[in-house]
């Protein structure tokens, strides 16, 4: 086994993009999986799933439960993106309700703030924002009522600082009987 892996999918380009980003740091292969269903997963040690939430619900949570065999002996990431705020109180509900509650408890989740651009929405997607706007809560309308793009690489640092620990935490035997050493270049999967 080694290195990592990155799973996303999405329709309007921010979670490809947070996607993009991690593999950059992380030179984990990145494949987009409405074009790459069923890609192998068992050479990887590290799976990280990036998925936008539509219409309360992870876009890839119901091909994260089926392919949940597949993550036992893994570290599992989940990043969502969505136009919820990070801080609402609901979206931990949300994605434990999509993945389930042992996936949700086997893995790592990390909410990443999203972008709403209305002329950039299929006429449903419209449709489904005026809903949720209409009869949706307090909060949701105020954070929704305009145009916003929150996508920036920094948002990814706490994936980022969990990974190197998780990775220093893994290797430290290995370091401190010098069967290992630290990457030349500095990317985990060297």
């Amino acid at each position: 086994m080694h290195g990592g892996v990155i799973l996303y999918a999405g329709k309007y380009g921010s979670t490809e993009q947070y996607a993009r980003w991690l593999s950059q740091g992380t030179a984990y292969r990145c494949f987009d999986l409405e074009q790459n269903p069923n890609p192998d997963l068992k050479p990887y040690r590290v799976v990280i799933v990036g998925s936008p939430i539509r219409q309360r619900q992870l876009l890839l949570g119901g091909w994260c439960r089926e392919h949940r065999a597949e993550f036992l002996d893994k570290q599992v990431i989940v990043f969502s993106v969505s136009a919820t705020p990070v801080s609402d109180p609901v979206l931990p509900e949300m994605i434990e309700e999509s993945l389930g509650e042992a996936l949700f408890k086997q893995c790592q989740w990390f909410p990443l703030p999203g972008r709403l651009i209305t002329a950039e929405l299929s006429l449903k997607d419209r449709l489904i924002l005026y809903f949720h706007d209409y009869f949706g809560e307090k909060i949701s309308k105020r954070y929704m009522q305009r145009d916003f793009n929150h996508i920036a690489p920094g948002h990814l640092e706490p994936i980022f600082a969990y990974l190197w620990d998780w990775y220093h935490r893994d290797h430290r035997p290995l370091y401190q009987s010098g069967k290992l050493r630290m990457p030349k270049t500095g990317h985990l999967n060297d």
